[in-house]
């Protein structure tokens, strides 16, 4: 797949790019071919022909499933490795962060190593020399930068790592998904000087999975899907494709309803959801005699697992009635991702209009409950329970969907809720409205 050219003169200009790799069924069959003999290996095509430019100035962001050719594309894009077929050009010099301690030494210390590191990436021992008291405040290692490398945890290596490539003001900057080791403070100091290169120019490319970052910072998003391109557009656009392509989400064409719990004898789109759920399903438990047959998740009339924080969003789930059952409570709940529940909701919270009685075998009943998003940005998981007024469980259904909630400006990354606030300040002399 081709991409029209950007607007801005490219600073990245990548023309059906090819890498395949040899697999060798045996080890020695590498000597072997040397020695002019024909082993037997598989080819295995990392990326299979892409095409795409990058303005200068711009950042791109790479999503992809694991395996799908994000690391072999930067790779490639830095020289690391050659291509099997076609063209890279790129516009000024580079800087990059693939790997960890890329040039370091396991035995030489952490100032040693941000000459040899600064070195790799092109920098002169002058220039070097010149900013190697900042590299040192920007990793933050203090006393630890005269240990060996070796010595260092992962999100020290990290800190030395970033602090070296940061330091050299590239034209064009390659990163890979190495800005989420390390603490969170360290994390918004690498997001902060990323924004100052972007403000100066640089070029940005960088694979991550994270879509609070990609609709941050990018200016276009492409996704890599076996060696190929399968979208490069708007970063939103590219985070709801993503989303269909991880969990085979189909976009509905109607509204969300309004709220409601019902008898829907008629409901004709149970198999237009999200998730049609198995008898079988394999978190569930519960005596069956009610059972979740399907769920979705909505929002601005379409299906889908990604929300922003913030959102309006519809909760559709259609109920299968096996059983006469005098009383039912009904809910949901949203795990994050070490299984600690941070949202609970069930008709109970709507005691005078919503009570669900005297139901009989045989009835389909579909509830919709609309709510707004109150997480910030992380992954959760949505789950279904139903329930007797005495806590016996009819049927309770966990991990139905990992949910991807896109942080806000409003939110800071290290909160689990968004509240909401206003202020108001009295008194001061200094305070402003934004």
């Amino acid at each position: 797949m081709s991409v029209p050219a950007v607007a801005r003169e490219p600073a990245i200009s990548v023309q059906d790019l090819k890498k395949t790799y040899k697999i060798y069924r045996k080890s020695s069959d590498v000597l072997g071919e040397l020695f002019g003999r024909q082993p037997v290996v598989d080819h295995v095509h990392a990326l299979n022909g892409i095409s795409f430019d990058v303005g200068k100035g711009e950042i791109l962001g790479v999503l992809g499933r694991n395996g799908a050719g994000k690391s072999t594309l930067l790779k490639l894009l830095t020289g690391v490795i050659d291509p099997t077929g076609g063209s890279i050009t790129i516009r000024g010099r580079i800087s990059q962060v693939l790997e960890l301690g890329t040039g370091f030494s396991a035995e030489a210390t952490g100032r040693e190593n941000i000459f040899l590191g600064g070195l790799c990436l092109g920098m002169s021992r002058a220039e070097i020399t010149e900013r190697v008291d900042e590299i040192i405040a920007f990793s933050e290692l203090g006393e630890f930068i005269d240990r060996p490398f070796r010595t260092y945890s992962l999100g020290m290596q990290a800190r030395l790592s970033f602090a070296v490539a940061f330091a050299m003001r590239p034209e064009v900057l390659i990163i890979d998904e190495w800005l989420a080791v390390g603490d969170a403070k360290f994390g918004v100091k690498c997001y902060d000087r990323i924004r100052e290169f972007k403000r100066e120019g640089t070029t940005i490319v960088f694979v991550t999975h994270n879509y609070s970052t990609v609709t941050e910072f990018c200016d276009q998003t492409m996704i890599i899907d076996k060696g190929a391109i399968h979208f490069i557009g708007a970063p939103e656009e590219a985070v709801f494709r993503y989303s269909q392509l991880l969990f085979g989400a189909q976009a509905a064409e109607r509204p969300a309803p309004a709220a409601q719990v019902a008898t829907q004898g008629d409901s004709q789109d149970i198999d237009r959801v999200l998730a049609t759920l198995p008898h079988d399903f394999s978190s569930r438990f519960g005596d069956g005699q009610a059972r979740v047959a399907a769920v979705s998740v909505e929002s601005n009339g379409a299906l889908t697992t990604v929300l922003r924080s913030g959102d309006k969003f519809a909760l559709r789930i259609f109920i299968d009635v096996l059983a006469d059952i005098e009383e039912m409570i009904m809910g949901f709940y949203i795990k994050d991702r070490t299984g600690r529940s941070v949202v609970l909701v069930t008709n109970v919270l709507f005691p005078d209009t919503l009570q669900i009685k005297n139901l009989r075998a045989g009835t389909r009943l579909e509830a919709t409950f609309d709510a707004t998003v109150t997480l910030s940005a992380g992954y959760f998981f949505l789950g279904i329970a139903l329930a007797r007024p005495d806590a016996m469980k009819l049927d309770q259904v966990d991990r139905i969907h990992m949910i991807e909630v896109i942080g806000s400006p409003q939110v800071l990354a290290e909160s689990i809720v968004n509240v909401f606030p206003t202020l108001r300040i009295n008194g001061a002399a200094t305070a402003s409205k934004p």
